[in-house]
């Protein structure tokens, strides 16, 4: 009875250590040029640092992370896909302060759709990423802001 009772605990001990292996996934992001000559800033990758950030784990189990301060967040060994949503996208709101008329209503809504970054888990020790990095926009060219409005240039970077 000593052994079945021991070989339970142990089933249990080994199957929770499974079910809470993780991958930690850090994810980065390339800043924009906003106007003025070349930075050192916008030819490097930063950490996506204390970003609230929401998942969709096969299309269905939601769930909002936090990255740290260096860009890292934990995903589950568990199978699947793993698409990563900045927070405005899955709220249904804007990128910028700019008016929500200021934006071409079809390509926001395409925008929400599209998934930030897209993590593949294949097996219990590997995983895809996609796209290794984060292209930001500058606020006044983001691609659905629509052409008819006028908004003003953002000037360079002050030294």
């Amino acid at each position: 009875m000593k052994f079945i009772a021991n070989y339970f605990l142990l089933t249990i001990v080994v199957f929770s250590f499974n079910t809470s292996a993780q991958f930690d996934v850090f994810l980065k992001y390339k800043k924009p040029q906003c106007g003025g000559k070349p930075i050192k800033d916008t030819v490097e990758y930063f950490p996506y640092a204390n970003q609230k950030l929401i998942v969709i784990y096969n299309g269905g189990t939601i769930d909002t992370l936090l990255t740290s301060p260096k860009g890292k967040i934990k995903i589950k060994n568990k199978r699947g896909v793993y698409n990563i949503f900045k927070s405005w996208k899955y709220y249904h709101s804007f990128p910028a302060d700019f008016p929500a008329s200021y934006y071409d209503s079809l390509c926001i809504k395409e925008e929400w759709n599209k998934p930030d970054w897209i993590i593949v888990v294949s097996s219990s020790k590997k995983y895809k990423i996609t796209p290794l990095f984060l292209k930001e926009y500058c606020p006044d060219k983001h691609p659905c802001i629509s052409k008819e409005n006028n908004i003003p240039k953002i000037q360079g970077r002050q030294k």
